[in-house]
């Protein structure tokens, strides 16, 4: 009787204790029908013991169980607590959270590096982003911001166009010596009811640092002599 030697439990076993394969040169499987029965019987264990704890699958974060078997958090909250608890402690992790001073208002606010470089927000606040975007976008002056620019020439007072007052606003014109600010509105943008409180909330937000403003309409500009306007201010500051 032919004969062959198990694999795993190493007894000398008969070819009639082997299971039949035609992948093999002899014929038989390297292990008996003992010893493959137990490492099926083992293998299924495992599965069923694996879709068991799947099943009830807990929070990495919190130890609540998970309801959806497909996440491994019972919510965002604690997946986002999970990644910064875990990330924070590699010191090669590239997302830290950094320091950065917003540069229209000067204030220092805490934000993850990753934003900086997918959507470069250096700003303290979404206030802040409007004015900087304001001041930098490519833009051409104005038929008012043009005639007023004239009209300050002409009266030989120094100024500076596009002056960013922080988490304010940005001035058309500014005269330095007067402290005044000028805005040159026209009535498409700003002759609504919205429009109208927010400018006159930027007119009170500047008298409290000390800087009197005036809004001037295109009809007052374009029309009309504006210098007329400015009077008030600009003696007010030569009789103080």
């Amino acid at each position: 009787m032919k004969t062959k030697t198990c694999l795993h439990c190493k007894k000398r076993l008969s070819l009639f204790e082997f299971y039949p394969s035609q992948n093999i040169k002899n014929g038989y499987r390297g292990e008996c029908k003992k010893c493959s029965n137990l490492y099926n019987r083992q293998k299924y264990r495992d599965i069923k013991k694996r879709k068991q704890q799947e099943a009830i699958k807990k929070c990495k974060f919190c130890g609540k169980i998970v309801k959806n078997d497909k996440f491994n958090f019972c919510s965002n909250s604690c997946a986002q607590k999970h990644r910064l608890q875990d990330r924070t402690k590699n010191n090669n992790w590239q997302n830290k959270r950094i320091i950065i001073e917003c540069p229209i208002c000067g204030k220092k606010v805490e934000k993850q590096s990753y934003l900086l470089k997918t959507t470069k927000n250096f700003f303290c606040s979404c206030k802040c982003q409007a004015i900087w975007k304001c001041k930098h976008q490519k833009r051409k002056d104005t038929d008012i911001e043009r005639k007023m620019k004239e009209i300050l020439i002409k009266k030989n007072l120094k100024f500076k166009e596009q002056v960013v007052f922080a988490k304010i606003c940005i001035a058309d014109f500014y005269l330095p010596k007067y402290k005044l600010a000028i805005f040159c509105d026209g009535e498409y943008w700003h002759d609504y009811p919205n429009g109208k409180k927010r400018d006159k909330k930027q007119i009170e937000e500047l008298k409290e640092i000390g800087i009197n403003a005036i809004r001037l309409w295109s009809r007052q500009i374009l029309k009309e002599d504006p210098s007329k306007y400015l009077k008030q201010f600009l003696t007010h500051k030569k009789n103080g």
